[in-house]
């Protein structure tokens, strides 16, 4: 049975001592809300690559589902012609979206719904599909951070699969 290790950052009132259980209710309340905002807020996102260095995007979110626009790569800002072709791709977004039909607007935007409420469901089924033991604490930049140890549940099922 494969088990997996855990760094949940929780930048809440948590006192010194906590158990697995408390430190998981955090982290689900936390990301509850923090799902519950997204679509209102814009914000940046940096993807690790495969093949190692980064990708920093802004996620704005556009007519009703996100947009991703490159900001920088391996933490470094874009050069002027590259901000200038990711400015260029974007307007050209604004206006495809605008010239939408209600229908392809009613499909674009009922697709970025269905994949939010598939990783949604995800991370409520965290505590059916995995029992947490906190392992330690250690710091991670600025912050403090509690180390799980995550073990498959032997006879959890899923609700659907992913697709």
């Amino acid at each position: 049975m494969k088990q997996a290790i855990l760094i949940f950052a929780l930048i809440v009132g948590c006192s010194a001592q906590q158990d697995a259980a408390t430190i998981i209710q955090h982290s689900i309340e936390a990301n509850a809300a923090d799902w519950k905002a997204a679509p209102d807020y814009d914000y940046l996102e940096r993807d690790a690559r495969p093949g190692g260095g980064t990708k920093t995007f802004e996620e704005l979110m556009i007519l009703g589902s996100p947009y991703e626009r490159l900001m920088a790569v391996n933490g470094k800002p874009l050069s002027p012609e590259q901000q200038a072709q990711e400015q260029q791709k974007l307007e050209a977004a604004e206006v495809e979206r605008q010239k939408e039909s209600r229908r392809e607007r009613e499909r674009r935007i009922a697709k970025y719904e269905k994949e939010r409420a598939g990783d949604h469901l995800l991370m409520e089924q965290l505590t059916k599909a995995l029992d947490f033991t906190l392992v330690g604490e250690q710091r991670l930049g600025p912050y403090k951070v509690y180390v799980l140890k995550a073990t498959p549940r032997p006879r959890y099922k899923p609700p659907r699969p992913r697709c």
